[in-house]
């Protein structure tokens, strides 16, 4: 698909616009420094006087784990592009020529996603339970919760969305530039976690919706009918 889109591998445009030692390094570090705004953005909304934002929240952390990076995962079997060769076709030349350029990098200063990489290829050929272990690539769950912070932070501050929201673009293109994923996996992710929140909106203006109309039933129920030649005569616009 990525091929379809770009006429090209992705990661490779990437390489081929910003690719660096220096930019590997920054892209690696900050990409898998991902569980700390992750754990960071659940701390906050525990304590969030709003408890509509508290559910909405949590209610999109739990979908991107369970449908997402459970359920979808289990429908749609795939290995990103680091594992596309190991796996599928040895003889790929766009994937083989982006792990070359990050296996130069990792020559002179080592690059953390190899590593973790290595570490999932070796638990799956073993076929043994590992921490962390488990090769899945359609749908993100990095993206998907990266996007679910920029919208949990645009419920808090416009700034702080923006933010987010430009991290979120962080992680996707890291992912893609890393060779983790497709470009497609976080466009799949972005769309599901977006239409998710967007329901859970439609929900919480029905329920409150309802709500109000539970209010105001009663004063209408007892709210004084006059008859309708008395209002007529009473009527301060009616005509002689």
């Amino acid at each position: 698909m990525d091929f379809y889109i770009f006429q090209n591998d992705p990661g490779l445009i990437l390489h081929s616009l910003i690719g660096s030692l220096e930019t590997t390094l920054v892209i690696d570090n900050l990409y898998h420094a991902w569980f700390l705004p992750m754990i960071l953005g659940v701390i906050l909304v525990s304590i969030c006087s709003s408890a509509t934002i508290r559910i909405r929240y949590m209610s999109c952390y739990i979908f991107s784990w369970v449908m997402i990076g459970s359920i979808l995962a289990w429908l749609f079997p795939s290995a990103g592009p680091c594992f596309y060769i190991d796996f599928i076709n040895p003889n790929h030349e766009s994937y083989t020529k982006l792990m070359n350029k990050l296996y130069t990098y990792h020559q002179e200063t080592p690059v953390n996603a190899l590593i973790y990489q290595q570490y999932l290829a070796d638990a799956f050929n073993k076929n043994n339970v590992a921490i962390g272990g488990g090769i899945s690539a359609m749908p993100s769950v990095h993206v998907a919760l990266a996007t679910l912070f920029a919208l949990g932070s645009f419920s808090v501050n416009k700034w702080l969305g923006y933010t987010m929201s430009f991290y979120a673009l962080f992680i996707w293109f890291g992912s893609v530039y890393l060779g983790w994923h497709y470009f497609v996996d976080g466009l799949v992710s972005v769309v599901l976690i977006g239409l998710f929140w967007k329901w859970l909106l439609v929900l919480e203006t029905k329920k409150q919706w309802a709500i109000t109309r539970k209010v105001i039933a009663p004063f209408k129920t007892n709210a004084i009918k006059y008859p309708s030649s008395r209002l007529q005569q009473q009527s301060p616009c009616s005509l002689p």
